[in-house]
């Protein structure tokens, strides 16, 4: 299974290229159910040999969700994970989300992630945000800001928050183009405690 490169916010010890599988059941027009286990100690380089160790991560997730972008899109989620690591420990956790189209285009979202204190390299994840679909009556353009807070396990040394903004300017059916700005507090990892801004721009060419 291809991951991120690092995992996620969740649980970010699973890594990439792991062995495991996943599947998703479609139970009703709106409401959907996802499951997932994966090998936490898989990496590209060693293929599915760390298997036979059983270090596991199972999730579970439960979705609902109507509509489509742009037509009062709404999309409630939640799960549930546990997982063991050889150098994390074991724990569990679990988390919600939420994505809620109004009818003038204007969409709050969030997610909300609790973890134990092993097992994952970070512990709680608290992310709130506010898009619109259609800024300026503009389709496919589309305008967001997001903030985000984590709460780090060990060795993790600081609590890390994100605020990230961007505009996506639909040039053409299959051209996307648009400004991101990202201030980082704080990164968990880094050696002392700062704060830095990003510039960056988007581009989406649609095939």
């Amino acid at each position: 299974m291809n991951g991120a490169n690092d995992g996620n916010l969740a649980v970010a010890s699973d890594g990439t290229y792991a062995g495991g599988g996943a599947v998703e059941f479609q139970a009703s027009r709106h409401i959907y159910v996802h499951a997932l286990a994966v090998d936490t100690e898989g990496a590209q380089q060693r293929d599915i040999e760390t298997l036979v160790d059983r270090k596991y991560m199972e999730s579970f997730e439960v979705g609902w969700s109507s509509g489509s972008l742009g037509k009062q899109y709404r999309h409630y989620r939640a799960g549930m994970w546990r997982d063991d690591t050889r150098k994390n420990g074991s724990g569990y956790g679990g988390g919600f989300a939420f994505d809620h189209e109004l009818s003038n285009g204007w969409t709050p979202f969030g997610r909300f992630v609790f973890g134990t204190n092993k097992g994952t390299a970070i512990k709680d994840s608290y992310g709130i945000g506010l898009a619109h679909v259609h800024p300026f009556g503009r389709r496919g353009d589309m305008f967001g800001a997001a903030f985000n807070y984590t709460q780090p396990n060990l060795p993790g040394k600081y609590h890390e928050s994100v605020f990230e903004s961007f505009y996506r300017l639909r040039l053409t059916q299959s051209v996307e183009i648009g400004p991101d700005v990202e201030v980082s507090v704080h990164p968990t990892y880094a050696t002392k405690a700062y704060t830095t801004t990003l510039l960056g721009a988007r581009m989406r060419i649609i095939f």
